[in-house]
């Protein structure tokens, strides 16, 4: 009698133990999401559009104008596309994956960024002869890298930082609802980019204007080095901006 009492108080300790054991289960992976409270889309568009205003204070010594709602929507489709290879693994590896991403976003804009410190004019594929002749005065350049050492510094920051809250970015493998809505957005920051367009002012030097100051000015270094390459692979046709018309006096009357 004595034995049954004991095994059901067993049995029972023993289904007592699994019932506990599911609730937290069961509540682990709100736990979990509610550490990791860092969406990593958020974090690669902060840190592009970060980069994306240093390298243009470097360019055109301006930072805050009209122009950043361009640059904040030609960004997307690339923060897009670097999000979704940052999760298409298991979350250790995308982490990695991620730290790696943005080891490269940060040689990017900082090769940019002192690329034109030096040269004093943007990087182009077509002035791939400049970083050789750029090679042979290497002594001027690891100078100017010593001398900027906070530069460097302040440009891999948005790497340093992911090393510390890496634990707080949520880096999920993505799932269909998350490719849904990347389809989502990516139509819309590409539909406004068309409209962004629109304008014939845009237009002209997105596709014709050969001045490289200004399309990043307006449009940021990302967007710059693909419009680069393209121009670079299939060739463009430069159109001349109109002279704007001159004031002469005739019979006492302003003709313009």
């Amino acid at each position: 009698m004595s034995n049954c009492v004991k095994t059901k108080i067993y049995k029972g300790s023993i289904k007592l133990e699994k019932f506990k054991d599911n609730s937290i289960k069961e509540k682990l992976p709100a736990i979990v999401k509610k550490s990791e409270f860092i969406n990593v889309f958020f974090y690669f568009l902060i840190s592009i559009l970060y980069l994306e205003l240093i390298v243009k204070h470097r360019v055109s010594n301006n930072i805050i104008n009209g122009d950043l709602l361009y640059l904040l929507i030609f960004s997307i489709p690339v923060v897009i596309i670097l999000t979704t290879i940052s999760k298409l693994f298991n979350k250790k590896i995308n982490k990695v994956v991620t730290s790696i991403l943005l080891l490269g976003i940060c040689f990017f804009y900082g090769f940019h960024y002192f690329f034109y410190k030096i040269l004093s004019i943007p990087f182009s594929f077509s002035t791939i002869g400049l970083v050789n002749q750029a090679i042979d005065f290497s002594n001027i350049v690891i100078d100017e890298l010593s001398r900027s050492w906070y530069m460097i510094f302040i440009l891999f920051l948005p790497f340093i930082i992911f090393l510390f809250i890496n634990k707080k970015v949520n880096c999920e493998r993505i799932y269909k609802k998350d490719i849904i809505n990347f389809l989502i957005i990516f139509m819309i920051s590409s539909l406004l980019s068309y409209l962004c367009l629109l304008p014939q002012d845009n237009r002209n030097l997105y596709y014709h204007t050969d001045d490289s100051v200004a399309i990043i000015n307006k449009f940021g270094i990302a967007t710059y080095s693909r419009v680069d390459m393209t121009r670079q692979i299939k060739g463009y046709q430069t159109i001349l901006m109109p002279e704007e018309p001159m004031a002469k006096m005739e019979d006492n009357r302003i003709w313009i």
